[in-house]
């Protein structure tokens, strides 16, 4: 796939904004060139907006831990935007070509523990990318 040199401009700048904390600066320019040339820059702004909310939560459970109190309740919340996040995933992939598509479902959606820690690092980036959104929002 064919990733313009603005996203790549801006995925470093991303990079840069985070302290250097991406984890996949590639995969994330994938997906941001694919919503860019599918028209669906919502569903972007979608799934980093449910990222973060997936970010904090996965580190407030971890924070919290198994027996502690509300675990049960972020647990949920957790698991619900997760599988947001995934669908959200999914639509852009729907039209992204089949290399590209093979790529990420096997990377991202595979029922594995791998499977889930690539998605985890794919929404620690969105997360970043959410941050961005905030800190760059021009006043209207």
């Amino acid at each position: 796939m064919q990733i313009r040199e603005e996203t790549r401009r801006f995925v470093r700048k991303l990079d840069e904004f985070s302290a250097f904390r991406l984890k996949n600066q590639d995969e994330l320019a994938q997906i941001i060139e694919l919503a860019r040339t599918q028209g669906k820059q919502q569903v972007l702004d979608d799934i980093a907006f449910l990222a973060k909310s997936v970010w904090n939560t996965f580190n407030a459970m971890q924070r919290t831990g198994p027996e502690g109190e509300g675990y049960d309740k972020l647990s949920m919340l957790f698991n619900e935007n997760y599988e947001k996040v995934s669908t959200l995933l999914r639509t852009l992939f729907k039209e992204a070509p089949e290399d590209v598509k093979k790529y990420f479902t096997a990377k991202f959606f595979s029922l594995t523990h791998e499977g889930m820690g690539h998605t985890m690092d794919f929404i620690h980036d969105a997360s970043w990318l959410k941050n961005w959104n905030i800190d760059h929002k021009e006043p209207q």
